[in-house]
């Protein structure tokens, strides 16, 4: 049986290329795709299968006449000097869709079963100032402002672990992995981002990734960040 050859347009091939700049990927996939891209060779489907998965980029992506537009709709997102990341990486791509396929499913099952949305959701702005937004953040949690202490939180673990189920008793979701669904070759950089935030009425939530230190996530820093969408 003779091979299928399909065409990649240029325009979708200058794109995969970019997207690979910053990316672990390896030679043999990065020659395959420059010789697309200078017409020494034409891909075939078991081929673009294979670079989609060596480049993390979705399959469909290749036979489109132009490149996607890929909207990053995070509220906020933290990094390790609180700086903002202008591409976000395929990773970090993927694991914020992933989240967004679990919100999404929580947030329709609170509303079909009659759950009122969630009331520290969008309380605060950016005008109310940043004592008022600790106060109220305590006050929702039930936190005296010497919890860690009375507490007895001796470790940052212990505090995360308090926090945690403090926020999810206020219908806050809370996730926390160092990987991309289960594939453990897929791991989150932590130079990329300590955490995120999607907002949504009924299922607010907030993404740690697991590479973090305990005490980075149990800041009180990061719960201001985290509350005030």
């Amino acid at each position: 049986m003779p091979k299928v050859e399909f065409t990649v347009t240029q325009p979708v091939l200058d794109w995969v290329v970019a997207q690979t700049q910053d990316e672990p990927v390896n030679d043999a996939t990065l020659l395959r795709l420059h010789a697309w891209k200078e017409g020494k060779a034409v891909p075939t489907l078991r081929q673009i299968e294979e670079v989609s998965k060596k480049t993390k980029i979705p399959f469909g992506y290749f036979f489109l006449q132009k490149p996607p537009r890929e909207d990053f709709p995070l509220i906020a997102y933290r990094t390790i000097d609180s700086g903002n990341v202008p591409a976000p990486s395929r990773n970090l791509h993927d694991i914020v869709f992933n989240m967004e396929q679990a919100q999404d499913w929580m947030s329709r099952y609170a509303q079909d079963n009659g759950y009122d949305p969630v009331a520290c959701v969008a309380r605060c702005s950016p005008a109310s100032g940043v004592s008022a937004v600790v106060t109220d953040i305590r006050e929702m949690l039930g936190l005296q402002e010497d919890w860690f202490r009375v507490k007895k939180a001796q470790r940052p673990d212990d505090a995360f672990k308090y926090l945690r189920r403090k926020l999810e008793a206020c219908r806050i979701m809370v996730m926390m992995s160092g990987i991309v669904g289960c594939n453990t070759h897929r791991t989150l950089r932590l130079d990329e981002f300590r955490a995120f935030t999607l907002i949504d009425a009924y299922a607010p939530l907030i993404f740690i990734n697991a590479a973090d230190a305990w005490g980075g996530v149990s800041s009180p820093c990061f719960m201001k960040r985290r509350m005030c969408g």
